[in-house]
């Protein structure tokens, strides 16, 4: 009787199976519009007997609560069109496979948990796992209105504790909330229910069925294992391995430089200084025009013969790792260069003869070593202002404090110090101490924004207040990693790229010393002070400022000390060559 029963239950699953194979062929030849790849055919007729052999083994009741967690991430690919963003049908297939292999192999342990019988509490986390991949997905598009890139991924490599939380507090979304809520019960639900009968265990045809939901799941895992979902890892990692070769090839490059460094590099007398300033957006500065007074300090130095406003710089990307490993080093959007053979400024300055010092309120750890870090490590030395690693949400340290540092350096001429200020980074309003708070108006976010940027000029006037007096004194740089989407609600992310992210501040200060030492110089930065400047060349103008000289790394078309640099707008790029900045 019980062989029977289940035979009828085969027999149903091949009906159902051919099913899903016709509607299958239907699809793909009917609807698709042009001939599908063999392997796409392959991977539907895979994922049929798959949804089939699971129909049989767990049951009508079981295979309809399992399979709802596999709707969703299917149903994830919505996020394409909702978004505006346009979903090939040759990527839908691969990203099906993958989903419907890892839903089988998950629904398949979960058949043989419930088989040991373990307490119904211990079933919990197993059953959430699977779901949290739909609600990663859609809790992105929730907050950013996109499918998540591999920028988004990196970010989370290359951050700490501390910026986490507060990224998290400062994107709630009501809807992840409640999706989260929902998959938390559906979780506790279902292990409360799952008691999947085994009376059929026992038989061959059975077993052979659930072999088949496991092959399949792997077999599916393995042949769509290039999808839209594992791209975003693929591509991060990818990424991260440059960074590591970055560090890995540091000793080449420094004996590279000792080879290509023109001996008329030779270090004069001076300090130069370069600021980095974090999140700051151009447009809510009133040196550029906008409507509240943010920038003093700045409006009465632009007046001041001794500083050059800049005002058409734009960042090359939108987040900070990917900024820094261009603007620090001779990789750039316009050559060639690959990242793990290109010298830093600290290498080449180093080189040179400079002592070097990086100064910063940033913390220093993440999971990973980036660019930055391990550019900041071959510095002469290193000073960081913020050590709590990610343990506190708090500021403890404001940027104000980076001068009384300063003050404490004994700094030998000549020297490069490089400062890293904490700036805008969200959240704003732990930039800047309670008694800075200025602006109180109908927005918040953008009260505590601008609150910042007040804050940080003030700050940049006290740095230069202090080492203009420093004997031999040259230049001081200041320039903003990217910019914030602020007046959109946003911040900063690539996979909800706007322009506004890229509308950085640039100005330079200089001693009369070096106004008088470098008049062609001077000439060439004042003629290009309306021309637009990308910040990946940051590097190149450095070298200029510094007179450092490296045969195979001059570039006088990126130099904007050099009068022959390279103003065609057209050529100008973001996003690391993605965006035209003549399109915006």
């Amino acid at each position: 009787m019980r062989n029977q029963t289940f035979l009828k239950k085969a027999a149903f699953f091949c009906l159902l199976y051919a099913l899903f194979l016709g509607c299958s062929y239907l699809y793909m030849d009917r609807l698709a519009g042009f001939p599908a790849p063999d392997t796409d055919y392959f991977t539907l007729e895979i994922t049929a007997l798959l949804i089939s052999c699971c129909f049989v083994v767990l049951g009508k009741k079981y295979f309809s609560i399992l399979v709802l967690p596999l709707f969703l991430l299917l149903g994830s690919l919505c996020i394409f069109p909702l978004s505006g963003k346009p979903l090939h049908f040759l990527s839908f297939m691969p990203f099906t496979g993958f989903s419907a292999g890892l839903w089988g192999l998950w629904a398949g342990i979960l058949y043989l948990l419930s088989k040991t019988g373990p307490k119904k509490y211990l079933l919990f986390l197993p059953i959430l796992s699977f779901p949290l991949v739909p609600l990663v997905l859609w809790s992105y598009y929730f907050i950013h209105d996109s499918w998540p890139i591999y920028t988004a991924l990196l970010a989370i490599f290359q951050t700490n504790g501390r910026e986490a939380l507060e990224y998290g507090l400062s994107h709630f979304s009501i809807a992840s909330v409640l999706l989260l809520v929902f998959i938390c019960f559906y979780a506790g639900f279902t292990a409360e229910k799952l008691a999947i009968s085994q009376e059929n265990a026992g038989l061959k045809t059975f077993r052979i069925l659930l072999s088949l939901i496991f092959l399949s799941s792997f077999y599916l895992l393995y042949v769509s294992r290039d999808n839209l979902l594992t791209d975003i890892y693929l591509q991060a990692r990818d990424y991260q391995l440059t960074y590591t070769r970055f560090q890995e090839e540091m000793e080449n490059r420094s004996r590279q430089i000792a080879e290509v460094l023109n001996a008329e590099s030779s270090a004069p007398e001076g300090l130069y200084v370069l600021v980095i300033g974090e999140s700051e957006n151009r447009k809510h500065m009133s040196v550029y025009g906008y409507n509240r007074p943010t920038t003093p300090f700045l409006e009465k130095a632009a007046k001041d013969p001794h500083f050059i406003l800049y005002s058409g710089a734009y960042s090359c990307h939108v987040q900070t790792v990917q900024v820094l490993s261009y603007a620090l080093t001779a990789k750039n959007q316009y050559n060639e260069i690959s990242l793990e053979k290109a010298p830093s400024i600290i290498e080449c300055a180093k080189a040179a003869g400079y002592r070097t010092i990086w100064l910063s309120n940033q913390e220093k750890y993440s999971i990973y070593d980036t660019p930055t870090s391990v550019t900041a490590s071959e510095a002469d030395q290193e000073i960081w202002l913020n050590h709590n690693m990610g343990t506190d949400l708090k500021t403890e340290v404001y940027d104000g404090e980076i001068v009384n540092h300063i003050r404490d350096l004994k700094i030998s001429s000549p020297a490069l110090l490089i400062i890293h200020l904490m700036g805008s980074h969200r959240a704003y309003w732990e930039r800047y101490p309670k008694n800075h708070a200025v602006f109180h108006g109908d927005n918040w976010l953008t009260d505590t924004y601008d609150n910042s940027i007040l804050y940080t000029d003030k700050v940049l006037s006290d740095i230069y207040e202090t080492v203009k007096i420093i004997p031999h004194f040259q230049s001081m740089i200041y320039f903003s990693d990217h910019s914030e989407g602020i007046d959109e609600g946003l911040d900063h992310n690539a996979s909800i790229f706007t322009w506004d992210m890229t509308y950085i501040p640039l100005y330079m200060a200089f001693s009369d010393e070096y106004m008088k030492n470098s008049p062609d110089k001077m000439i060439a930065l004042q003629n290009h002070k309306n021309h637009i400047f990308t910040n990946d060349l940051i590097f190149n103008l450095m070298l200029g400022l510094m007179e450092i000289k490296l045969s195979g790394y001059d570039e006088p078309s990126n130099d904007l000390t050099r009068p022959d640099y390279d103003n065609n707008p057209s050529r100008f790029r973001t996003l690391f060559g993605e965006k035209v900045i003549t399109e915006k």
